[in-house]
């Protein structure tokens, strides 16, 4: 896969990550990045949303690094425990 400037790629493991979502990376050396997912893609295709389990793309304002996690912000009332 050609990896591009302003893109992650990373295996998903929340349940679905849908276009406008609240979205947080946090890394040692990053620090905390918060942003509204945008520019998903699926097998080279821009898609509306994504599933649990599987390897995709997701557009990102700055420069992340390896091992950086990536959560999904929902209000305390969906969160599942």
């Amino acid at each position: 896969m050609e990896r591009k400037v302003g893109t992650v790629s990373r295996g998903i493991r929340c349940p679905i990550i849908r276009e406008g979502d609240n979205l947080v990376w946090m890394g040692e050396t990053t620090g905390v990045v918060e942003q509204r997912a945008e520019g998903l893609t699926l097998h080279e295709k821009v898609v509306e949303s994504i599933p649990k389990g599987v390897y995709c793309s997701i557009k990102v304002p700055e420069l992340l690094r390896r091992g950086d996690k990536l959560y999904k912000m929902v209000p305390a009332a969906e969160a599942t425990h």
